[in-house]
């Protein structure tokens, strides 16, 4: 296969694609041997298979590339209200918050050959503010498409993202060559153009301070987890405190409509016994229905029930006495009027 040998970068993800399509199984450089691209070979092979879209030169490592934040970032609120944020916007912000988890996406539109995998870390500034990326970070051959990295803040910090900010190193593996079957062979080979770029010497020797300094200039850097035990204590004390009162006022609360209660039909049993002498079986009935319902009372008031359910019981227990009051009434009223009168 005759490829051309561009002299530059891919101006568009269509010119990316068309590259891309070229070159999926045809290694424009088959003279590199599978390992760990350096960043001359990475530029080089970005030129020729367009596998990044868009590429900056000035973001290459000696071994890795720089990809900013871009796109949607997902998170969700405290009630569990999904939140999102599109950093393509220009001036959008997004904000990590402390002990949360988030998924965003990065930059470039990833088009992998056949034999090109890519891994990718955060950025060593993330790691240092307690920042962990939430999945293992191969990226097979043949891949194509945008990455969504889950980010977890484990710390009491909250820290705020604009577009483009430096989020993951990436590393280029080649891997060894595809079975003839899957092989496009190349007709001649290609001039590299790519440029390799020396590890900053700025960056030699830096002492953990300044590691630290640069994570997190303005607050210090704390686990969010003694803080998240420390506050679940305290609603538990707050909730404890709370039952204990709701469980005292439900306890006065039945005393007050068990003693009412049982007042009420004591008073018309006296009353409907005085008037009516040759009802005392019924009266006697009532009062085993009395009896049995305090023994019920006083049975429910040793469990430990909501106090919904507690009301909603006495109430049964009283509309049943109720019933039975009037259903005794009734029996009296027809009784007196069935007896003769004296003369």
């Amino acid at each position: 296969m005759l490829l051309p040998n561009y002299p530059g970068l891919a101006a568009s993800e269509a010119e990316a694609l068309q590259r891309f399509l070229a070159t999926r199984r045809c290694d424009p450089f088959p003279e590199i041997p599978p390992s760990l691209l350096n960043s001359a070979d990475i530029h080089d092979y970005v030129r020729m298979t367009g596998m990044l879209q868009p590429f900056y030169p000035h973001k290459l490592k000696s071994a890795s590339y720089e990809a900013g934040i871009k796109g949607r970032c997902i998170s969700w609120t405290a009630d569990g209200q999904q939140h999102e944020v599109d950093l393509a916007v220009g001036g959008a912000e997004f904000v990590l918050e402390a002990n949360s988890i988030a998924f965003v996406e990065v930059e470039p539109t990833f088009r992998l050959p056949d034999y090109m995998a890519i891994r990718f870390n955060l950025k060593i500034t993330h790691v240092h503010r307690g920042i962990l990326l939430g999945t293992g970070p191969l990226v097979d051959p043949g891949f194509v498409g945008r990455l969504l990295i889950p980010l977890h803040n484990l710390t009491t910090n909250r820290y705020h993202f604009r577009c483009g900010e430096g989020l993951i190193w990436i590393e280029f593996t080649k891997t060894s060559a595809l079975p003839p079957a899957h092989r496009v062979p190349l007709d001649e080979e290609l001039a590299q153009h790519g440029q390799f770029q020396s590890f900053p010497q700025e960056k030699h020797n830096l002492p953990p301070e300044e590691y630290l300094r640069r994570a997190s200039p303005h607050s210090p850097i704390r686990s969010s987890i003694p803080q998240a035990l420390q506050e679940g204590q305290q609603a538990a004390v707050r909730a404890a405190a709370g039952a204990r009162a709701t469980a005292r006022s439900v306890r006065r609360m039945r005393r007050w409509f068990f003693g009412v209660s049982l007042l009420g039909v004591a008073g018309l049993l006296i009353a409907l016994a005085a008037a009516v002498v040759p009802t005392w079986s019924l009266v006697s009935d009532a009062v085993n229905i009395v009896n049995d319902a305090q023994t019920q009372l006083r049975a429910d008031l040793q469990r430990d029930l909501h106090r919904e359910t507690e009301l909603q019981d006495l109430r049964s227990h009283v509309q049943t006495l109720t019933t039975r009051v009037d259903q005794l009434s009734r029996e009296v009223a027809s009784s007196r009027a069935a007896k003769p009168p004296k003369n």
